[in-house]
Formats: C-alpha cells, structure tokens, sequence
C-alpha cells in the first residue's frame, strides 16, 4: 500500500511537478487556503483549508489527516511549520520540518540576527523600529519582523519615508526590523539536512525576479 503524504501550500508552483513525480509511489494529497485552486487540479485530492491564523486551521488539518490515514505531514509554510509538529506529537504521523527552537528563531528575524551576530556569522547591525533613532544613514532597508515572500520590504531613503512606511502598510513600529541598506545582487541559499542532521545538499541561487 503507498504512503499518503499531504502537502500545504498547493498554490505553489512546484506542485505540478511534485504531482507528476510523487505519485508514482505515493498517495499524494494537498490543502491550500483559496478555493480556487481545487480548480487547478481536478483529479487531485486538493482540500481548502482554513487561513493559517485561523483558530480552527489545527483542528481541520488534523480531522483531514485522521479521516484520509496520512502518514506524512509536509507544511509548506513557514507560520504553518509549529502547528505541523504540534500535530505529529499528537497523532502517529510522521511531519518533514526542523526542531522546533530553530523553526521559532528562524520565524523572528531579529532574534535570529542577534543568535547570528553573536556568533560572528553576520555581523549586519539590526534594530526593531520601536528602538530607531536616525541610527543608520540612509537608504535604510525595512522588513516585518515576522513574514515571509518580501511582503513589506523597503527602501527607505528620508525620515519622511520611514515615518509613511508606517502610515502606508500595516504594521507598528514594534512589529518591523531595520538594517543597512545593502544593494547589489540578492541569492538565497536552500539546504537539505535528513531526520539523522546529515548535511545533503547546499544550493547557491541568485533571485533574477518576484
């Protein structure tokens, strides 16, 4: 009998491909948030799933994992990637994600930077906005402390744009990180570590578009 695995996040681009190779040996199941999406996939078994900060997104996803006996648990969202563990503790699923220290700090920018300079790995000055003071000279760059896919990012280049930045979008000056301005190209770097912390892969790319 094959595996049953359920994935988060089937908007995502990859999953056509993940689709096509998973099912060859798997039972492959997916949820995301827009309705829409069951569209997209009409032979598939897509669920739509409560917003992650919905109060009752646990309770749903565990009901689907229960009534279609999953035994792998993949969240593909990093607020999602406390809940998925939570759940596994509570039910025999088995879920694909860090420990769960490294999934909190990763989530808080800033106290991941501070773990980060500490240890000498990156030594970009960072502050809350609650703390700022003309600290840095311009352009500064802001980013919600909490977030993911560039939602909130800025340049800012005058006091008068830091103070619409916070005008403009919605979060308070406890809620985003600043730091230097830095330009030039960006990458980000993917890494694959298995259940036994064995380093697989480390994959260099740099971001051409968003």
């Amino acid at each position: 009998m094959k595996k049953r695995l359920l994935f988060s996040g089937a908007g995502g681009s990859i999953f056509p491909y993940m689709f096509q190779i998973l099912e060859k040996e798997y039972d492959v199941y997916a949820m995301d948030s827009d309705p829409k999406i069951t569209l997209l996939y009409k032979n598939e078994k897509i669920f739509t799933v409560p917003d992650i900060l919905d109060d009752n997104f646990e309770i749903v996803i565990s009901n689907i994992i229960e009534k279609n006996k999953i035994d792998f648990y993949i969240a593909g969202i990093d607020e999602e990637l406390l809940i998925a563990s939570k759940i596994a503790k509570k039910t025999s699923i088995k879920t694909l994600s860090p420990d769960e220290i490294f999934i909190e700090f990763c989530l808080d920018k800033f106290a991941l930077m501070d773990i980060l300079m500490k240890n000498n790995i990156s030594t970009i000055p960072t502050l809350m906005g609650k703390n700022y003071k003309d600290n840095f000279e311009y352009p500064i760059f802001l980013k919600p402390n909490v977030g993911r896919g560039s939602r909130g990012i800025r340049k800012i280049d005058s006091l008068n744009q830091y103070e619409a930045y916070f005008i403009l979008e919605e979060y308070s000056k406890e809620e985003v990180l600043i730091q230097p301005y830095i330009g030039g190209d960006e990458y980000t770097v993917s890494v694959t570590v298995n259940n036994l912390n064995q380093l697989l892969s480390v994959v260099p790319k740099i971001v051409y578009t968003k």
